[in-house]
């Protein structure tokens, strides 16, 4: 199993309107859960989750029902399972040919703007493409605060012991699957502040000492299945203020099936 290790997942302020039961039975460390301010459908597809948070008093406060009207604000650990009802012929809201992740990439060329510092900050404010060169033993890349819009194939790949990325407040809409390919040595990647709307197939994988992922403030609309299947270390998850939907089944626990939903 992954995310294991996850003591902190922010997933309010997006449209999620449906959690499949057990999305959170493998995170034993889990401590904090934001699911308020979404868009959560109070029918029988959700009426575990009711019993899942009385047992877990303060986990995930101020998580309430917007639909149906009845019981709209309505905070769910006060509703009753029986409270939790279907009224027509849907097994399921979320079906698995809608809203699906596509698999395209739209990797960039860059232009030489290098930063060569040993911390490697590159806040100026005015950089708009990925520096194509930099120190290689470089611990920490900072270049939050700029004007890039694309991360590139590769782009971070040669900088094996990097420890931290900071991309933070640019102007992403789209990353490379494999700009962060090998850092092994990965601790901490921060991407809030953004335009990314999707998460492209594989771009966590091998990210094996990462315990901080920062993607709120973004775009995006859905995530794979095995998005985190590599993130072991991973301690905190941040995705609030997006426009995620659902949460898949299995997107945080290895599940056979690789759809967005069941």
């Amino acid at each position: 199993m992954y995310c294991r290790s996850l003591s902190c997942s922010t997933l309010n302020n997006n449209n999620i309107t449906l959690i499949p039961l057990s999305s959170f039975n493998h995170m034993p460390k889990l401590r904090t859960l934001r699911l308020h301010s979404n868009n959560l459908h109070c029918d029988c597809h959700l009426s575990w989750l009711s019993d899942w948070l009385r047992q877990r008093h303060g986990l995930a406060p101020f998580t309430q029902c917007m639909a149906p009207a009845s019981m709209r604000g309505l905070n769910i650990p006060d509703v009753q399972k029986k409270d939790f009802t279907c009224t027509d012929l849907v097994a399921n809201p979320c079906s698995t040919s809608a809203n699906s992740c596509s698999t395209s990439a739209n990797p960039c060329s860059t232009s030489a703007n290098p930063c060569s510092t040993s911390a490697n900050p590159c806040t100026t404010g005015n950089i708009a493409k990925l520096p194509e060169s930099s120190v290689r033993l470089v611990i920490n890349s900072r270049l939050e605060q700029n004007l890039i819009k694309n991360i590139p194939a590769g782009a971070f790949s040669p900088y094996k012991k990097l420890k931290r990325i900071d991309l933070s407040k640019n102007q992403i809409a789209d990353i490379a699957a494999d700009a962060f390919t090998g850092l092994r040595s990965l601790t901490s990647l921060v991407l809030y502040g953004n335009k990314i709307a999707e998460i492209p197939k594989g771009l966590f994988d091998g990210l094996v000492s990462l315990q901080l992922l920062l993607l709120n403030a973004n775009k995006i609309n859905c995530l794979r299945v095995n998005t985190f299947q590599d993130l072991q270390s991973l301690n905190l998850l941040s995705l609030y203020d997006n426009k995620l939907q659902t949460i898949s089944k299995g997107l945080f626990a290895r599940s056979a099936p690789s759809r967005l939903c069941e």
